[in-house]
């Protein structure tokens, strides 16, 4: 006798979801990575609970800029990379991912992550260097460049996005830096977003 599944989720807490099911007389279900699955009998109505392991659940973190108005940063050396601190709202944060305004996202879950950082920036003349540092350490698989050629500096904004899938252990900390080949350049953020995502499945 063919039986077809019958499914009713409930949230029963932030972590945890259940669910029952008529699964007929199959012994052995598989719902996925990621799934705690338990069977009272292996009778004809079967109750199956589904158990959302907490590494799944709240990992995501965002920080945004809008409409920034302030004088902006004045970069070192050349060589020098200065973390972005012009990160002005902590807008999404969760048990996994740690949001800190003006500087860092924090992973407190370890899994792979998608990590994107928009901005859109004007300064001084140059050649930008943004790179993304992980416990600060160079993570050189997110690093783009963009020149701004005029004398004087460009008032209006200039766009780019820096994104990186990655798998990270814990504790980990994220940032964006950036250097000009200007000595002394002023870098202005205008609007940005730096967001971190778990990705399950």
């Amino acid at each position: 006798m063919s039986v077809s599944p019958q499914w009713l989720l409930t949230q029963t807490s932030p972590n945890i979801r259940s669910a029952s099911v008529d699964v007929g007389r199959q012994p052995n279900l598989n719902f996925g990575d990621g799934f705690i699955v338990t069977s009272d009998t292996n009778n004809y109505q079967n109750t199956i609970t589904m158990g959302v392991i907490t590494s799944s659940v709240g990992a995501w973190g965002q920080l945004v800029t809008a409409n920034n108005n302030t004088a902006g940063q004045n970069l070192g050396a050349p060589t020098t990379f200065t973390v972005i601190q012009q990160w002005l709202t902590s807008s999404l944060t969760s048990p996994a991912v740690t949001a800190v305004p003006t500087g860092s996202i924090g992973i407190n879950v370890q899994g792979m992550y998608l990590v994107t950082a928009a901005m859109s920036f004007s300064g001084s003349i140059g050649t930008y260097t943004f790179l993304m540092y992980k416990n600060n350490v160079p993570d050189y698989d997110a690093q783009l460049q963009m020149t701004i050629p005029n004398v004087g500096g460009q008032a209006f904004p200039v766009s780019l996005t820096l994104q990186d899938l990655d798998y990270y252990t814990i504790p980990t900390s994220l940032d964006i830096r950036v250097k000009c080949s200007n000595a002394g350049a002023n870098f202005q953020m205008s609007n940005g977003s730096f967001i971190v995502v778990r990705q399950v499945g």
